[in-house]
């Protein structure tokens, strides 16, 4: 699959695409996160609607490598269907609409993070009237940077590390993304049923490359 693009490399593949836009996935997929199980009602900016839920993957860095394609390529079609990933491609980071891409599967979030999971969502919904975004200009820099560790800290407080999902600078957060590291202390933590949602993966998950890329991200709402 030298030379193609992401999406024809997922669509050889039959990994289907998940576009959230303005309207989340109008086309070419009909699917909202509001009728998927992963997705819990919470209260949001201007009273509207508001959809988060957990997805389980990989960055299309990772997903469209080598490594990860020729995994792929030699599972059958109904065992990588199976697996339930989306090539995804989400509108994040406020006003800048930035789109951040996955291969990932949603997961189901365990009860007793549920409340942690939609509380956050809320607050950083419009989150510095809509600028909190991977590239912050000069003016709410030093609001972002406070923001990245307040992130820390509060996951912190719940037993969940970010470290790794962060990265140094932070930039992997943002309105409507927040990533958490795929630990299996975090995993186990975190959703509800840790140990199905990687076996549902298969050989992609036992694959120690790949394991070693996995990603843990809630995608939310973006406030514009």
């Amino acid at each position: 699959m030298s030379g193609a693009t992401p999406y024809e490399t997922f669509c050889a593949l039959g990994i289907p695409p998940f576009t959230t836009y303005d309207e989340w996935s109008e086309a070419p997929l009909q699917l909202r996160l509001r009728a998927m199980p992963h997705a819990f009602p919470a209260a949001a900016f201007a009273g509207e609607a508001f959809r988060y839920g957990a997805f389980l993957g990989w960055r299309w860095e990772d997903a469209i490598s080598p490594r990860f394609v020729a995994v792929a390529s030699a599972m059958a079609p109904e065992a990588l269907a199976a697996t339930g990933l989306l090539a995804t491609d989400h509108q994040c980071g406020g006003h800048s609409c930035w789109a951040v891409f996955y291969v990932a599967r949603p997961v189901a979030i365990s009860k007793t993070m549920q409340p942690d999971v939609a509380a956050l969502c809320q607050d950083y919904c419009h989150a510095h009237g809509g600028w909190f975004m991977s590239k912050p200009s000069e003016a709410v820099r030093e609001f972002f940077h406070e923001e990245v560790a307040h992130y820390r800290a509060r996951w912190a407080a719940a037993g969940i590390s970010t470290n790794a999902a962060l990265g140094p600078d932070g930039k992997a957060l943002m309105e409507g993304v927040y990533p958490l590291d795929a630990s299996p202390e975090n995993l186990s933590r975190f959703l509800a049923d840790a140990d199905a949602e990687l076996r549902a993966l298969g050989p992609l998950a036992a694959d120690p490359v790949l394991r070693s890329q996995l990603i843990l991200v809630t995608l939310a709402d973006n406030s514009d």
